[in-house]
């Protein structure tokens, strides 16, 4: 096969079947969000986050009830010595879409009688849409700081992570696509007028209505690379980012750090891994205590960075 299209628009979604070889390999263009939650078929939306790729080159698989058997650990060890007396803050980082957040939001909100507050965390949950005037398929979708994350030039889509073996016509396409792409983000940054742009939310829908209609739920940009900028929280999660196909040692080190210092003193974490639908997660619950934690729940085979964590462990 020469080439690979993309789906760059809301009429081909009907007819999309992301199952076939083909299907697999299309990227889905991120601003289709809102079409796709109306086409109301779920493989579709597995299949958009699937093919995502952040300006990190990570993938953002998702699906919802993902850590439902793990988030049951958790659960129990908050039974057994709860993090906090009055309002409890829960941290949720790196959620994608958000989907994996609405089973713990409604056990938080059972436990505590609703006195809770939640944020749910991503790298770029929040997207731009740019386009010129008159030209609104042509489009760049990018974060809210101007990194390039898609670039839509029908009936082609480009991304991060393309293959350099297969698809010819993509390898001879993208640089002109990417001088076009970084002139538009250019005249964007300087204000020009005839650049358009328009905010994308990617949550998934009942996140979303969650953020914007109930005050203890929201949802923040956080690069975990960077120190937590809000105040601590009595229980973090982190899922599926401590990985050593996301980070090199020096960054997981300093992850690691990030999340403990987010973590308030008698407070949990749960960090756990697994890979698609229906496999098992290998992960722990810690408790912070003063400068380090406690290991209260291994689940499967146990966390996947054992070295990181070590640093961390009272003994």
């Amino acid at each position: 096969m020469l080439y690979l299209t993309g789906i760059h628009d809301a009429g081909q979604l009907p007819r999309f079947d992301p199952s076939t070889w083909v299907g697999i390999r299309r990227r889905i263009a991120i601003d289709l969000i809102d079409d796709i939650d109306r086409l109301g078929d779920p493989a579709v939306r597995v299949a958009l986050f699937e093919r995502i790729v952040d300006v990190r080159g990570a993938f953002k698989r998702t699906y919802p009830d993902r850590f439902a058997e793990f988030d049951a650990r958790l659960i129990e060890a908050w039974r057994a010595k709860p993090p906090a007396n009055g309002t409890v803050h829960v941290l949720d980082a790196a959620v994608s879409d958000g989907s994996t957040s609405l089973s713990l939001m409604a056990s938080v909100e059972k436990l505590t009688g609703g006195d809770f507050r939640f944020t749910a965390t991503d790298l770029d949950g929040r997207y731009l849409r740019l386009s010129r005037k008159g030209a609104p398929q042509r489009r760049v979708i990018a974060t809210p700081a101007g990194e390039i994350v898609q670039i839509v030039t029908p009936p082609f889509l480009f991304t991060h992570r393309e293959s350099k073996l297969i698809f010819p016509v993509n390898r001879m396409l993208r640089p002109a696509a990417q001088r076009w792409a970084d002139a538009l983000v250019a005249d964007w940054r300087r204000g020009d007028a005839s650049v358009q742009a328009r905010d994308i939310l990617l949550l998934a829908p009942q996140l979303r209505h969650r953020v914007e209609t109930d005050a203890r739920v929201q949802f923040r940009a956080w690069d975990i690379l960077e120190p937590w900028p809000g105040d601590k929280a009595h229980c973090v999660r982190a899922m599926n980012v401590l990985n050593y196909g996301y980070f090199d040692d020096a960054q997981m080190a300093t992850v690691m750090r990030h999340l403990f210092d987010a973590l308030a003193d008698g407070g949990l974490i749960a960090m756990g891994s697994n890979e698609d639908a229906g496999t098992s997660v290998d992960g722990i619950v810690c408790r912070r205590v003063g400068d380090g934690l406690e290991a209260v729940e291994s689940v499967g085979r146990g966390f996947r960075a054992p070295d990181v964590l070590a640093r961390f462990l009272k003994r």
